[in-house]
């Protein structure tokens, strides 16, 4: 049994590896063959031209987008700041007022856990 499985394989594998290259051949690779014999390059260069173009200036102008948008960032920063180091000393001046005003013991001490 075996042997005659052996040799249908061996046959039908043949068979199937001939077939299939002359398929291939004749559907595939010789479409593949008459597209590149007939490809030129002519586009290539316009094409080309637009891609660096695109790149160069595309890029030059979102540097400069990221640029604009961290001094920005920088301008708010700096403003708020400015606005808690206010805060900070008004809340600071005022528990020195009232400390002045009823003591030390007005202020409720921190007490840590």
């Amino acid at each position: 049994v075996f042997n005659r499985l052996d040799t249908a394989t061996t046959q039908s594998f043949t068979k199937i590896q001939t077939n299939l290259k002359t398929l291939l051949d004749q559907y595939f690779l010789s479409k593949i063959t008459t597209i590149g014999n007939g490809v030129t390059c002519g586009f290539m260069g316009e094409s080309y031209k637009g891609v660096i173009d695109g790149m160069c200036y595309g890029g030059v102008w979102g540097v400069q987008a990221v640029s604009s948008s961290y001094a920005a960032c920088a301008v708010v920063t700096l403003l708020l700041v400015i606005i808690m180091y206010i805060l900070w000393r008004l809340s600071l001046d005022n528990v020195a007022a009232d400390q002045k005003l009823h003591g030390a013991d007005a202020v409720v001490p921190i007490i840590p856990t």
